[in-house]
């Protein structure tokens, strides 16, 4: 699991509140995480079945909408 502070420095300079930040290999979804804590519209994609379900239950955990694409 990434450090979520990376990509909060990454989109704080590349990105403003209320801006897309889409991640193609979102793994445990630690910049989806990162993008919702600074107001950023977290969205992303996993194939692998293991990393979706651990970035499921974490974007759960904070009560977050959750839509599921297939």
């Amino acid at each position: 699991q990434m450090p979520a502070g990376l990509p909060m420095r990454a989109m704080n300079f590349s990105s403003k509140e209320g801006s897309l930040c889409f991640d193609p290999f979102l793994g445990s979804g630690t910049t989806a995480v990162a993008a919702e804590n600074l107001g950023r519209l977290g969205r992303g994609c996993e194939i692998s079945p293991a990393y979706t379900a651990v970035s499921l239950q974490r974007l759960a955990d904070m009560s977050l909408e959750i839509r599921k694409v297939e």
